[in-house]
C-alpha cells in the first residue's frame, strides 16, 4: 500500500490503497482540497504539487487529457498535477499553496 505525505501541518503520513485517487484519499482524510467541479478535471482548482516520496522527484506518471489540456491552457504549470487526476502508484509527498 503507498504512503501519502502531506505538507499541510498536522496531517500525518497515511495508506492508501494502491491505484487509487488522488484526491478522494485526501478528502477522505480530512484534508481539504479547493475544487468546484468535483472532480471531474474540468476546473483545475484542485492542482498540487506532487513529487514520488522515493526520491523527491515530481510525479510525472500518466497525465490524464483532462491534465494535458490545462498544461496547455496555462491553468497549471510543469510540476503542478489535477489531484483528481492522479492514480496513486506509490509513495507520494504532496503539497499545495493554500494548506
Amino acid at each position: 500500500m503507498p504512503t501519502l505525505r502531506v505538507s499541510r501541518k498536522g496531517a500525518g503520513p497515511f495508506q492508501v490503497d494502491e491505484n487509487s485517487n488522488l484526491m478522494k484519499q485526501l478528502l477522505a482524510q480530512g484534508i481539504p482540497v479547493a475544487s468546484s467541479c468535483k472532480g471531474d478535471g474540468v476546473c483545475g482548482k484542485c492542482k498540487l504539487v506532487v513529487r514520488s516520496s522515493n526520491n523527491n522527484e515530481l510525479f510525472v506518471k500518466a497525465f490524464s487529457a483532462d491534465e494535458q489540456l490545462h498544461l496547455e491552457k496555462g491553468n497549471i504549470v510543469a510540476g503542478q498535477r489535477l489531484s483528481c487526476q492522479v492514480l496513486v502508484s506509490e509513495d507520494l509527498s504532496v503539497e499545495a499553496p493554500y494548506w
